[in-house]
């Protein structure tokens, strides 16, 4: 059986009732910054284009493959959510 608030809703329930709602405050996500300097460094350009784009995030990595403007929001859609303030392209 499962837990249930005072709604009657389960957590499942409750956590897309939640998500539906409009923001409270009407402002963005807050923006995360992310680093390319060693990338250009080792490079000798911005980051741009189509492939498997890797991020460190907290000492750890994340991989994503797709052009680098998606990579980068995921990357970022992760940092948030794990609170973390800034992202860096790994070169």
């Amino acid at each position: 059986m499962e837990d249930r608030n005072a709604r009657g809703e389960t957590i499942h329930q409750e956590m897309r009732r939640k998500a539906a709602q409009p923001n409270p405050f009407n402002r963005p996500a807050p923006r995360i910054p992310c680093g390319t300097h060693r990338y250009e460094v080792i490079h000798g350009k911005a980051p741009r284009g189509w492939g498997l784009w890797m991020f460190c995030i907290a000492g750890a990595s994340y991989g994503y493959t797709g052009s680098f403007t998606e990579a980068r929001r995921e990357a970022a859609k992760f940092a948030r959510l794990h609170n973390v303030p800034t992202i860096e392209v790994m070169p």
